[in-house]
């Protein structure tokens, strides 16, 4: 996985959801973020990489709350079916790893992930789905992640690519 780098506003690119937007930047008293078309229109009081940096982070952390929260909520019924705590997502960074989760329920979610494509995100919210049922990456977890996502080993290695 590739660590955060500091933003450039000149030329810089940045992705979401696995595809990739250009950077504008423009002053404004009414500061904030929004993808237009294929940019990331960023409204800034001085324009500098510091401020810019701050604005694109936040919204990231506020997309990956929102898009990881409602996929993790959607495996709610599976759980209680199985007897399985309810999933929580919390936003976690972690240096080497995508998520990780908890025999209470609790996934975290390294809130970079945000920047992969969907079906990346939804196999790993799946992945830890599975720790729930099996903490260990043996046969029987492996069993139940092919069972959920047949092709997780292609996905897996896309993941690897981001």
């Amino acid at each position: 996985m590739r660590h955060a780098h500091r933003v450039r506003v000149r030329g810089a690119t940045h992705r979401y959801l696995g595809r990739q937007y250009r950077l504008k930047v423009r002053r404004d008293e009414q500061v904030g973020v929004k993808l237009v078309g294929g940019y990331f229109q960023v409204a800034t009081k001085t324009g500098s990489p510091t401020e810019v940096e701050t604005l694109l982070n936040r919204w990231f952390r506020e997309k990956a709350v929102e898009q990881f929260s409602a996929r993790v909520t959607k495996w709610r019924k599976w759980c209680s079916e199985r007897k399985l705590p309810p999933p929580r997502m919390q936003l976690l960074k972690m240096p080497k790893r995508w998520g990780s989760s908890h025999r209470n329920g609790r996934i975290s979610l390294n809130p970079e992930l945000v920047k992969a494509p969907s079906i990346c995100i939804d196999y790993v919210i799946t992945h830890e789905i599975c720790h729930l049922k099996h903490p260990q990456h043996d046969r029987a977890f492996f069993n139940l992640l092919d069972q959920m996502c047949p092709n997780w080993r292609a996905i897996k290695a896309r993941l690897e690519q981001v």
